[in-house]
């Protein structure tokens, strides 16, 4: 996405060193692995560079990356061999149209992440205008798709009964089945809720 990706992937290697999956995250404010920072210098570091990166995380024992894939690094072939088992789509913006062409560019760019060639699955905020229109081109790539969502009803995941204070949100996670989970995240905000 344009914005989130940063809070999502942080989250993401809290939520699975917590539950004691050995984790790093790669992405604008640095690489962290098993909860050393490591220096690096872009979001989505050269091809190189990025798959020394793994391979260091796997001598380490790192079972999960999360990891920030900008549209750049999708246009320049930075994460070209690598296919996530997961990819993330949470909103775009009008961000990067010097790098871009147009918006259309931009969501091009960032659509082809959700390809067989580069994800197994994908999980797509339905909030987002961009969002429900790349459900439709994953799917037909031969993505699976699980949606998300604040507010569209329809979405596979949402948050509900959201409470607003100043430490962080509480809220209903709403899922598959009639799933109902009390949580929190300590971040305040809607736009973090999604993010969580």
């Amino acid at each position: 996405g344009t914005q989130g990706k940063t809070t999502t992937t942080r989250l993401a290697e809290q939520a699975l060193s917590g539950a004691g999956v050995p984790a790093a995250v790669i992405g604008t404010v640095g690489t962290r692995v098993l909860g050393r920072d490591v220096p690096t210098v872009l979001t989505t570091p050269e091809a190189p560079d990025l798959h020394g990166l793994f391979a260091r995380m796997v001598e380490d024992g790192v079972r999960v990356c999360a990891m920030e894939v900008s549209s750049h690094a999708l246009v320049l072939g930075r994460v070209d061999g690598v296919v996530f088992d997961v990819a993330v789509f949470t909103n775009l913006g009008r961000d990067h149209l010097d790098f871009h062409a147009d918006v259309e560019e931009y969501f091009a760019a960032k659509a082809s992440l959700f390809t067989p060639e580069r994800a197994r699955r994908a999980l797509v905020n339905i909030d987002d205008p961009f969002g429900r229109r790349l459900v439709g081109l994953a799917a037909e790539a031969g993505v699976p798709v699980v949606t998300f969502a604040l507010h569209d009803p329809a979405a596979d995941w949402r948050a509900v009964d959201v409470v607003a204070e100043p430490e962080g949100s509480r809220f209903t996670l709403v899922g598959p089945g009639g799933l109902r989970v009390e949580t929190a995240v300590p971040l305040p905000g809607d736009f973090n809720v999604a993010n969580a």
